[in-house]
């Protein structure tokens, strides 16, 4: 390094012909940012002339122009960013003398290698818009993450780019931030890296784009910026990144921050979507399987099957051997499901021992052979409890063909429920078996027929409630309702006897047999799981509620109590349909 007209002059590293293609990228872009201001009649703005020394600050070190770049962190404590001032031409060529702008290599190759690395990055850019890169190999494995990148400097777009490649990812690259924005929504990136300082805006506005968005929540954002302040820092976390890398950044410690980044927001992905006991999905993140492949049946006419799946009589496994013996069998269910079903059926657990499977390009035929697979497998394993004993269970499945020819259709809604009532009609059977709604044209499927006891000595109430609860599932079907003046005449009528489920309102305080008294006996009968208990209790003594929930309530009401409430929680117990 030596002293230039008072300025510090720097000699880079492998110049001519040697000259890696970043260096010369860097260089030509310099050199065109230097020409377009010397030919600006007003001169270029003191804002760009910061941002281009910062840059360089940044840049030059991570392609092997240490010398550029500790030059340029010298200018930077000479110049004043907020000044108000326009840069001529003598003035441009003294500030970028020390950087012998366009020096050392021959025309030829500073053009051909500009522009076969300017077209790596910026057509990409371009042309990601149109062509978005698959990251899932056919058989539905993660394939390369994504991730978008998004600095001003096009030299170090293509060195990132390279290196992150290198290391398994696949890379889209802009300088531009609207371009990035249009990248985000469109190809939808893994991981976002952001310079703070860009050409026609600031890397805080994109960002402050991204957090907005809901659907972004969850992409990791690693900032860049040549100023290692403190402030800086601060309020590239403060505005919503998760990393911050100071320029001049190893490219081997930006793939490693990246990656850890990934990770990370796999496991959050992972953690919000996933099961975490069976590794199913959670809850209702089977829907948006099952209306893609309705869209597939309208475009195309083939079918598809929903299957619905649970264990016989889980309830009273779990009471009996224990919560741990009950999660263990949940896991052997789940993965008898996986081991028949096809490798593309989205599987999701839907209850507490309830699962939906979305089988593509399978009539029912096929998924009644999947789901007797499945149960057979399941019921043929001897299980064996921590306290030593042995014991089998068996599950059941209702399974519904879908689609654009199926008379049932293809609606979310219609297709579950009428995959639950197949499967309690399995269940009504016996269990361990599977039932399919074979409708045809003009045909309704079976509708399933909900239970409800009123168990009361209160003759007003009773007739009251078995009034109002008429209707309380809000479709065509009313449940089957009866009412009982007393625990005895409840317990000893065989309407309860049925292998169904059933919701039970038990008043606490009754003559000649108590509630609590009907609900041990209801607790210690066979498959005690089949029994909804909701206790009406006088009080909001704490001692009554403890007493009712550790008897095996399910939930309980205070008298009086407001009447659309208990509705509420009966419909809500009815429409997730455990059964038994």
């Amino acid at each position: 390094m030596m002293m230039m007209h008072g300025r510090w002059c720097c000699a880079a590293k492998g110049d001519g012909l040697g000259m890696n293609k970043y260096q010369i990228v860097f260089r030509e872009r310099l050199r065109e940012t230097r020409e377009r201001w010397a030919n600006d009649p007003d001169g270029a703005p003191n804002a760009d002339v910061y941002r281009l020394v910062h840059s360089i600050k940044g840049t030059a070190a991570m392609i092997g122009l240490d010398d550029w770049s500790e030059t340029a962190a010298r200018l930077l404590t000479e110049l004043d960013e907020e000044a108000e001032k326009r840069w001529t031409a003598v003035e441009l060529d003294e500030l970028l003398a020390p950087f012998r702008i366009g020096e050392g290599e021959p025309d030829a190759a500073r053009h051909l290698a500009a522009a076969e690395t300017a077209v790596a990055v910026s057509a990409e850019a371009a042309d990601a818009v149109a062509v978005r890169p698959e990251r899932y190999a056919g058989d539905g494995k993660p394939h390369e993450p994504l991730v978008l990148l998004v600095d001003d400097d096009v030299s170090l777009l293509a060195l990132l780019k390279d290196k992150l490649q290198q290391a398994g990812m696949h890379v889209l690259a802009t300088p531009h931030a609207a371009q990035a924005i249009r990248l985000l929504y469109e190809s939808k990136p893994d991981c976002l890296v952001l310079d703070v300082r860009l050409e026609e805006t600031d890397g805080f506005e994109v960002l402050a784009d991204v957090r907005r968005q809901p659907a972004f929540a969850l992409v990791p954002t690693v900032m860049m910026s040549a100023s290692d302040t403190k402030e800086t820092r601060i309020r590239c976390y403060a505005s919503g990144a998760d990393d911050f890398a100071a320029k001049p950044v190893d490219p081997e410690e930006l793939v490693a921050r990246i990656g850890r980044q990934l990770q990370r927001s796999a496991l959050v992905r992972r953690l919000v979507r996933v099961d975490e006991l069976t590794g199913a999905y959670k809850d209702d993140m089977w829907r948006p399987a099952f209306r893609r492949e309705a869209e597939a049946s309208k475009r195309y006419g083939v079918p598809f099957s929903l299957v619905c799946l649970d264990i016989d009589r889980f309830r009273g496994i779990n009471e009996t051997y224990g919560h741990l013996d009950g999660d263990a069998l949940l896991v052997a269910f789940h993965d008898a499901i996986c081991a028949s079903f096809p490798g593309n059926a989205t599987l999701a657990r839907v209850g507490t021992d309830r699962f939906f499977a979305v089988v593509p390009n399978a009539g029912a035929d096929e998924a009644l052979a999947a789901a007797e697979r499945a149960l057979r497998s399941f019921a043929e394993t001897e299980r064996k409890a921590r306290s030593g004993e042995t014991y089998r269970a068996t599950g059941s499945a209702g399974i519904v063909e879908a689609g654009a020819a199926s008379a049932i259709g293809a609606d979310v809604d219609e297709c579950a429920d009428a995959a639950v009532r197949m499967l309690l009609a399995a269940k009504g059977e016996g269990g361990g078996r599977c039932a399919v709604a074979r409708s045809v044209a003009g045909e309704r499927v079976p509708a399933r027929t909900e239970r409800i006891a009123v168990v009361d000595d209160d003759p007003l109430l009773c007739g009251m409630l078995e009034l109002q609860l008429r209707g309380v599932c809000g479709d065509e079907t009313d449940p089957d309702i009866r009412v009982f003046p007393d625990g005895e005449a409840f317990l000893t009528d065989p309407w309860h006897d049925d292998p169904g489920g059933c919701v039970v309102v038990l008043d606490r305080m009754m003559p000649r047999m108590n509630g609590t008294e009907v609900l041990r006996r209801l607790r210690a009968k066979p498959n005690p799981g089949r029994y909804y208990i909701m206790m009406l209790t006088g009080d909001d003594d704490e001692r009554h509620i403890a007493e009712a929930i550790g008897s095996g309530a399910d939930d309980y009401m205070t008298k009086p109590f407001r009447l659309e409430e208990l509705k509420s929680r009966i419909r809500r117990r009815l429409r997730r349909a455990d059964g038994p």
